[in-house]
């Protein structure tokens, strides 16, 4: 228990404003909406941008997006909105997307203040007493789910944990952890209740993360080149708010080669080879502590 409590890294999933972004490019430039991939990431990541129609259950206060040929405009927009997100520099001939999605809900009756003890530390929660857990099996665990209870009919906040053993977190890919709670979610009606009244933490949360992963997604004219997304979470005992935004940088794809480069960045091997001979000449690890210009090649 106290290995995983240590070692799980905190980290947030939403894919709605990364999805804005790049319709707010299709939209901005008239641009062609097939996105090409170049990685197993993005190409996962696709699953989302081919359902952007659904994004129309948020309302204009909910989900927004905006683009620019100029940073300070779409850092004002951020802004306003309630975001410290900035853009990264435009170059000239480039633009930029940024796009947000805002939820927030009320309990459908206020939890009372409390405490939860793990090990040595202690951490204020939120108990409910009317909510109900339910026992799920799915990925030969089970998992304790529960539905909080909202004033709001088109919105849910569900929070599940493994109860039979610890789970890693840090070994699940954003698309796998998204997976796990929509089997969840999909199987909690049908589920026995097994536990009667709720206790969960208080939650604030916000953090920036570079989306260095969504890098060199392009279509026939443009390409991503920077991408940037800031995630706030926060829950107390009379709601919860989860907010996010991003914000992506394109340039067209004339400048770089479609053809990737491959950039050993990484310790690598480099041999020489002669003629006649069956093993290298000469071999070498080349760790960084070797990467430096030389003087000459005396």
């Amino acid at each position: 228990m106290t290995d995983t409590m240590t070692s799980t890294k905190t980290r947030a999933v939403c894919r709605v404003p990364l999805v804005g972004c790049l319709q707010k490019a299709v939209e901005y430039k008239s641009l062609n909406g097939n996105w090409v991939p170049k990685n197993d990431e993005q190409r996962d990541f696709l699953r989302h941008v081919e359902a952007t129609s659904e994004l129309s259950v948020f309302n204009k206060e909910e989900f927004d997006s905006i683009a620019s040929e100029a940073a300070d405009e779409i850092n004002k927009w951020l802004s306003d909105n309630g975001f410290t997100l900035k853009c990264p520099e435009i170059q000239p001939g480039s633009f930029a997307t940024a796009s947000f999605v805002k939820m927030f809900v009320k309990w459908l009756e206020e939890g009372d203040k409390t405490f939860i003890r793990v090990n040595d530390t202690q951490y204020p929660a939120v108990s409910f007493k009317e909510e109900i857990g339910k026992n799920i099996h799915h990925m030969g665990a089970n998992w304790g789910v529960t539905c909080l209870s909202t004033k709001e009919d088109n919105t849910k906040v569900y929070c599940a944990m493994r109860t039979d053993a610890d789970v890693d977190f840090n070994s699940l890919s954003e698309e796998q952890l998204l997976d796990v709670a929509t089997v969840l979610e999909a199987n909690y009606a049908s589920a026995s209740e097994s536990y009667e009244g709720v206790r969960v933490p208080m939650i604030d949360l916000d953090v920036e993360v570079n989306q260095a992963w969504l890098r060199g997604i392009h279509n026939e004219d443009w390409f991503v080149s920077e991408c940037i997304q800031q995630f706030i979470l926060k829950l107390n005992e009379k709601g919860a708010t989860a907010k996010s935004a991003a914000v992506m940088v394109l340039c067209r794809s004339a400048m770089i080669s479609h053809t990737p480069v491959l950039t050993f960045d990484k310790p690598f091997l480099l041999w020489f080879s002669r003629d006649g001979l069956t093993y290298p000449a000469f071999l070498a690890v080349c760790g960084t502590d070797c990467w430096k210009e030389p003087a000459n090649l005396d």
